[in-house]
């Protein structure tokens, strides 16, 4: 049986304004007919941005599921710039537009959302280690250059990163103009199996991966979680 709904698939900030905060889903478009996205930061209400993309990759990976969606769905929420300034709670809702009916689908704290701010917008595929070497795959995009370091408890290890591109990942951020080779493929030389971290950057932004010793044995690949902040 087929369902009329919104399906979330990431919330984040935007990798082009770091004050819009975007809600990213897909849904058929007779369930959002007639149907908005309404946002308030304590009692303020917020400016919300419909956008609407017709892809083929959304209702192929959709129809693979039973589920009849035709649209993806981008709601761009523009935060105030002292908006980390306050003790507040974000909150979403679809409302109706003729009831005027409100469905909370998303809260969040301000600490929280500074959190999120302060990352980078990535994603670890895998992690493996073979022999000396250490390697890790994935993809990360910002405005800015993104740097990814290894290091062995403080210490800094040699690290070779070379991008490639990564069109599925690209396709999600549709507000990135510039952005191209996103995909990495990070490998590092340990001398001898330690706990590491991962520190993905950009001049203004860092997010930090740990990965246990205890979960890497040789030649074993550990497929890591996707860090972008998503609703349940």
């Amino acid at each position: 049986m087929l369902e009329d709904r919104f399906y979330f698939e990431q919330i984040r900030f935007s990798v082009e304004n770091s004050y819009d905060f975007i809600i990213q889903g897909c849904a058929n478009d007779r369930y959002m007919e007639g149907r908005t996205i309404t946002a308030k930061l304590g009692d303020e209400e917020l400016q919300v941005t419909k956008k609407v993309y017709d892809e083929d990759t959304i209702k192929a990976r959709y129809a693979s599921r039973d589920k009849e969606v035709n649209k993806g769905y981008f709601f761009v929420i523009n935060l105030p710039e002292d908006y980390a300034s306050k003790i507040a709670v974000l909150e979403v809702h679809i409302e109706d537009i003729e009831t005027n009916e409100k469905i909370s689908i998303y809260k969040c704290k301000t600490d929280r959302l500074k959190k999120m701010q302060n990352d980078v917008n990535f994603c670890i595929d895998s992690v493996m280690q073979q022999a000396d070497s250490f390697f890790a795959k994935g993809w990360a995009i910002d405005s800015e250059t993104v740097t990814i370091e290894v290091y062995a408890g403080k210490k800094k290890l040699d690290t070779d990163v070379s991008w490639h591109s990564r069109g599925d990942a690209l396709s999600q951020f549709h507000e990135s103009e510039t952005a191209s080779n996103i995909g990495f493929m990070a490998k590092a030389i340990v001398p001898k199996k330690s706990n590491l971290t991962l520190i993905i950057s950009t001049p203004q932004k860092k997010s930090i991966v740990k990965v246990s010793a205890r979960g890497l044995s040789n030649g074993k690949t550990i497929v890591k979680k996707n860090y972008i902040h998503k609703a349940l």
